[in-house]
C-alpha cells in the first residue's frame, strides 16, 4: 500500500474515532462483565468451601451467566455491524483511489484487531475495579463467615479466553460474509438506493433492551 494511502487511512480512522469507540466500549464491557461473574463465582466458593473455584465450579458459573454474556454479545455485534456500515463510504472512497480489495480487508482487519487488544486490556482493568469493589463489599458482608474473601487468576484467564474466543468467531463470521457477499455488499447492507438508511430509534432501544436485559439477569443472581 502507498504511504500516502496509508496515511489517508489513518487519518480517516482518527476521524471516526467516536464510533470505533464505541465499538471498543462494548467490548470492554462485556469482557469487564465477564471477569466480574468469574470473579463473584471465585469469591463466592471461598465463603462457601474457604477456597477458591476448581475447573468445574467455573464451567458452573460459565453456565450461570451464559445469557448474560449471549446478550451483550448480540449488542457487541449490533454495535461492530453498525460501525462498518458508517464507514461503508469511506472504504467506497478508497476504491476510487486506487486501493486494492485486498488492502481493504487488511484495513477492516487491523481495525478489527485494534478493537480486540483494547477490549481486552480495558476490560480486564475495568473488571479488576469491579472485583475489588465486589471483594471488599462481600469481606465486610461475610466478616463472622470468612477471615478473608478473594479471587484467583480464573477471572483472568477465563476473561482472556473468552475475549480472543468470542471475537474470533466474530472475525470468522464477518470474513465468510465478505467471501459470499463481498466487501462491497457486506458493508452496503442496511442501505437504500446507494445510500445510507437514516438512524432510527428503535435501533437504540434494542440495543438498551439488550442491556438492560443482560443486567437484570446478573442482577438476579446477586439477588
Amino acid at each position: 500500500m502507498k504511504p500516502e494511502l496509508l496515511n489517508l487511512w489513518k487519518k480517516n480512522l482518527r476521524a471516526n474515532r467516536k464510533y470505533f469507540w464505541a465499538v471498543a466500549s462494548c467490548g470492554m464491557l462485556l469482557l469487564s462483565i465477564i471477569f466480574f461473574t468469574m470473579a463473584l463465582g471465585d469469591c463466592m466458593s471461598v465463603i462457601a468451601t474457604g477456597r477458591e473455584s476448581d475447573l468445574l465450579r467455573g464451567y458452573a458459573t460459565i453456565s450461570t451467566f451464559m445469557s448474560t454474556y449471549l446478550l451483550l454479545f448480540a449488542l457487541l455485534v449490533i454495535n461492530v455491524i453498525g460501525y462498518m456500515k458508517k464507514r461503508y463510504f469511506d472504504y467506497e472512497m478508497f476504491t476510487l483511489l486506487g486501493i486494492k480489495p485486498k488492502h481493504k480487508n487488511l484495513m477492516i482487519t487491523y481495525e478489527y484487531l485494534g478493537v480486540l487488544v483494547i477490549s481486552v486490556v480495558g476490560g480486564i482493568l475495568l473488571g479488576v475495579i469491579e472485583s475489588e469493589i465486589l471483594r471488599y463489599v462481600l469481606g465486610r458482608v461475610f466478616a463472622d463467615s470468612v477471615e478473608k474473601v478473594f479471587y484467583g487468576f480464573t477471572p483472568l484467564g477465563t476473561t482472556v479466553v473468552m475475549g480472543i474466543l468470542m471475537f474470533g468467531i466474530g472475525f470468522l463470521v464477518i470474513d465468510f460474509l465478505m467471501i459470499w457477499f463481498g466487501l462491497s455488499g457486506l458493508l452496503g447492507l442496511g442501505r437504500k438506493g446507494g445510500k445510507p438508511i437514516r438512524f432510527k430509534k428503535r435501533g437504540l432501544a434494542i440495543g438498551v433492551l439488550l442491556f438492560v436485559v443482560s443486567i437484570g439477569n446478573l442482577a438476579t443472581y446477586l439477588g
